[in-house]
């Protein structure tokens, strides 16, 4: 990681995830549902918090890891996906609060 010299820390994190895309799950209770939808709500209220864009939120790219049955973001920085995000909104903080509105639809139809 190095020093952006604007006080911020540019670096990425690679670790293998063990599970599967949300996209991909066919059924969940209604406790997963509530815990994968606050996790990752909190998760783009703290990157927002830090002036950090997702940038491509979908089912596609949150992860649920196998082990402890969390949603973990992934794919940073992505482009516009039809569907999940407008185009004239993707790369904002807009973009990813309306894909998070559409995920967590996506949650409750699991």
């Amino acid at each position: 990681m190095k020093d952006a010299g604007d006080g911020k820390i540019d670096g990425i994190v690679l670790r293998y995830i063990y599970g599967k895309q949300l996209s991909k799950v066919q059924q969940a209770t209604e406790m997963q549902k509530r815990k994968w939808k606050r996790q990752v709500s909190e998760a783009i209220r703290v990157l927002h918090e830090r002036d950090i864009v997702w940038g491509d939120a979908k089912p596609e790219n949150i992860m649920i890891e196998e082990e402890s049955d969390n949603a973990i973001l992934i794919d940073f920085g992505g482009g516009a996906t039809p569907g999940w995000v407008d185009y004239e909104l993707h790369g904002t903080k807009k973009g990813d609060l309306q894909g998070l509105g559409r995920t967590l639809d996506f949650i409750d139809k699991i």
